[in-house]
């Protein structure tokens, strides 16, 4: 049926005239005087005006018994919308619009799985700098004829050697070659592989490693909001070993290492070149070379945590679809690791098995690595070196980013992400101890001691040293993360009321934090009489995260 216009204004004026007593637009405002004639009516039957005492019922615009805060009187009108948390006009495209937002504050918290990769130990030598070998295989060893003043070092180096009338110095750095010989006054001169000095390399990637992450905060209805976040990593770790502290279940001593002839040793487990401001060789710098033939260990190990608080503000561009917003606020960053060595040293010095092959132009020889058991000196008593170096990191500071947002909750599918750069403040405290770093094998053999010096119990060789410290360290975190409706499509899981109000949620989230301390690359690797120190190092750390979650919205 079809309602025709003049019946839309004949039918007003008539309810107009039916309805004749007058009543108030808007509730009175006594702040300037009486609204109404003094002693008049407010509203209802029986209200008496201000000289009585009256007021107007604050219950003629809603029911009995509704909360102060809801009532519309004497703050806003009652013919506002008083829900109202923001309005704007705004000009697209030469068109004016005007847009209501209502106030409406959304909750999110989402509880988050993690799958977290950090970096790896770093670049660094077990051990001081020493001489690289030369592309002839050979190290800095003086050809064609003796080191004045050490004649009885090096055995002689055949003539038909290239450059024998010359000296071919690689460095002064410490002469790798740990000092294993019967002979007196000399050293083995061998293949480089038969002493190999480690270094992180060896270590290789920590692995994954299980994690945990919680946020909580709201949003407004104009995009502004806070949002804390925290999440723990828990450890990773990284190892090496060569060589058997254990035979058959029996502890090795040197009563079992005679036993088997020394078959259980090698050099070849590993070495490390120290210095000791004491000993040297010509052309090469102060210190020597210490051999772990029993057992070779090195271990790395990484935990981490987090927490910030960020305050977003409103998107400074905003479609349907697609907001960016910048935000603000602080972070907190733990980084704890460690490293640890641990060897084992028989006391024994010997030589060195050798397998001779002729070529062309001559024979070669491949040091086996394994000592002649009838060269089996004992010297000083097996020991067993440990050097650990933990390094704990707590950075904190203020930073800024960006956040954006690609599509919305009405999709079932919303892509978002973050960027924050930070410039946080870096206490760091490190922890460098152990025992029984330095070479008793040079000190017995060449320094005329009947023993060696680091092994006396008279000599203090256990080392203790903390160092702490702040600098300024930059931060930058970068994640996306896909909010995925998949939990309505579980048959059972759909009908929970715990998922009701869920999304699942997979995500990626890079942390960089640069001018960091890292253990492996913080020790001066210094021998008895000296002893190692902290030498602080600072390179970049990260850390990967990949999360899966579910996120509830209120």
């Amino acid at each position: 049926m079809r309602i025709q216009p003049w019946m839309t204004a004949v039918a007003g004026a008539v309810m107009l005239l039916a309805f004749q007593s007058p009543l108030p637009g808007q509730t009175p405002d006594f702040s300037g005087g009486d609204f109404y004639a003094p002693g008049g009516n407010y509203g209802y039957p029986g209200a008496q005006g201000p000289a009585a005492g009256g007021y107007a019922d604050p219950n003629m615009m809603y029911p009995p018994g509704t909360p102060e805060n809801f009532q519309p009187w004497p703050q806003i009108s009652p013919f506002y919308p008083g829900n109202v948390g923001m309005e704007q006009t705004k000009n697209e495209r030469g068109l004016w619009f005007r847009e209501t937002q209502y106030k409406q504050r959304t909750f999110v918290g989402s509880i988050e799985a993690l799958a977290i990769i950090y970096k790896d130990a770093g670049n660094a030598n077990f051990g001081s700098p020493y001489a690289p070998p030369s592309v002839m295989g050979g190290l800095g060893v003086p050809v064609g004829q003796p080191v004045p003043g050490y004649a009885g070092l090096f055995p002689q180096v055949p003539t038909s050697t290239p450059n024998v009338n010359g000296f071919y110095m690689v460095s002064q750095n410490i002469f790798p070659y740990p000092a294993l010989s019967t002979t007196a006054g000399n050293y083995v001169f061998m293949d480089p592989k038969a002493f190999p000095v480690r270094n992180t390399s060896v270590l290789g990637d920590p692995g994954t490693t299980a994690g945990i992450k919680g946020n909580l905060g709201f949003f407004n209805e104009d995009g502004t909001g806070v949002v804390a976040t925290a999440w723990w990593g828990g450890e990773a770790t990284s190892s090496f070993s060569r060589g058997d502290e254990f035979i058959g279940g029996y502890r090795v001593d040197q009563a079992l290492t005679s036993y088997l002839g020394g078959q259980n040793l090698t050099p070849s487990n590993g070495v490390v070149p120290l210095y000791n401001g004491e000993v040297g060789l010509s052309g090469f710098g102060l210190g020597s070379t210490a051999k772990y033939d029993v057992l070779y260990s090195v271990r790395a190990t990484t935990e981490a945590a987090g927490a910030n608080v960020n305050i977003y503000q409103q998107p400074f561009y905003s479609t349907d679809s697609f907001k960016l917003r910048p935000l603000w606020g602080l972070r907190y960053q733990y980084i704890g690791e460690g490293f640890s060595f641990r060897g084992i040293d028989s006391g024994f010095n010997y030589n060195i098995t050798g397998l001779t092959t002729s070529t062309g132009t001559g024979t070669t020889t491949t040091y086996t690595g394994r000592p002649i058991s009838t060269t089996l000196t004992p010297l000083y008593s097996q020991y067993t070196a440990t050097l650990n170096n933990m390094i704990q990191s707590h950075i904190a500071g203020p930073e800024i980013g960006l956040r954006f947002d690609l599509g919305g909750s009405r999709s079932g599918f919303k892509v978002w992400g973050e960027s924050n750069l930070g410039l946080a403040v870096n206490s760091e405290e490190i922890h460098l101890y152990g025992d029984n770093i330095g070479d008793p094998l040079l000190d017995t053999r060449f320094n005329g001691n009947p023993g060696s010096r680091m092994l006396d119990p008279n000599n203090q060789s256990e080392f203790n040293q903390r160092s702490n410290s702040a600098h300024v360290s930059p931060m930058f975190q970068q994640s996306i993360f896909a909010d995925m409706d998949l939990l309505s499509a579980i048959p059972v899981v759909r009908k929970m009321t715990l998922f009701e109000n869920a999304t699942f949620r997979v995500g990626y989230t890079i942390s960089w934090v640069g001018e960091v301390s890292r253990p492996t690359e913080s020790i001066n690797w210094q021998g008895y009489p000296l002893y190692p120190e902290i030498k602080r190092n600072r390179s970049d750390w990260w850390a990967n995260q990949f999360s899966f979650a579910f996120d509830w919205t209120y």
